[in-house]
């Protein structure tokens, strides 16, 4: 079989929700490999999203970037600004770590650190993964899944923000405006970004300098009192009156040598 013609299988079989690699090479009778060659080709063509062990249809009518490419763009940035987000953590603390990849980086740092006296809640599947192989006692904020982030979100994921006590939230987002807040490109998202805020007692943003100038669609206005923490000093204007009305801190992470 061609791979012209393997591929067109493969883009059927996933509509039909078959997306797992494994399964894929099964359909097509090829090697694992060769599968992931066509899935890498399907991907840059943006006919496919690559997702955690497989891929699936776009969300919109083009691809986003998949999870490894979005969590290694400005990897130096976000990985200063999620040590410094770590030095907030406390012994004996619920955090709760929602599904940016800024966020994920915190994640890495606090797995690495398996002594860690803290329980964590996540709507992130890999995190959730990565927490229970370090020992870290984790609950799963489970709900309705985006396999472009592998989050879980809805109703039941806003419950069990709502019924938990948070002592500290440390969520990122697609932009961020000091005026309007932090935005999603869904709905779903934004709305439980509006939960997180409401509930946790302690609220951190997790952002690089360049999320300040992105477009946004769903904005969650910032709450009063939340700490953002980005790699450098924002082109756009601010306000600072503003933010000593509001609250609002900002921290510079510092570069990681």
């Amino acid at each position: 079989m061609k791979s012209s013609e393997r591929q067109k299988q493969i883009l059927s079989a996933v509509a039909s929700g078959v997306g797992r690699t494994e399964a894929l090479a099964e359909l097509c009778n090829v090697s694992i490999a060769t599968i992931r060659r066509d899935l890498k080709t399907l991907v840059d063509q943006n006919q496919l999203l690559r997702t955690y062990g497989g891929a699936a249809l776009p969300v919109s009518g083009r691809a986003e970037a998949s999870i490894e490419d979005r969590k290694s763009s400005h990897r130096d940035a976000k990985r200063a600004i999620a040590f410094e987000a770590l030095s907030r953590i406390r012994s004996g603390e619920v955090i709760f770590l929602d599904a940016g990849t800024t966020v994920a980086w915190l994640g890495e740092l606090i797995s690495d650190r398996r002594k860690i006296e803290i329980k964590v809640v996540t709507n992130n599947l890999l995190i959730a993964d990565r927490m229970s192989q370090s020992g870290i006692e984790t609950i799963v904020a489970g709900g309705g899944l985006r396999v472009a982030s592998m989050g879980l979100f809805g109703p039941l994921t806003e419950l069990a923000v709502e019924r938990i006590q948070i002592d500290r939230a440390f969520v990122s987002g697609d932009a961020l405006s000091v005026d309007r807040g932090l935005s999603e490109n869904n709905w779903t998202q934004a709305q439980l970004r509006e939960k997180i805020f409401g509930y946790a007692k302690n609220s951190y943003v997790l952002a690089c300098q360049d999320k300040f100038s992105a477009d946004g669609m769903y904005w969650t206005p910032l709450p009063r009192g939340v700490e953002i923490i980005t790699d450098s000093v924002p082109d756009v204007h601010i306000d600072e009156k503003e933010l000593e009305r509001r609250g609002i801190t900002f921290c510079v992470a510092p570069p990681l040598e």
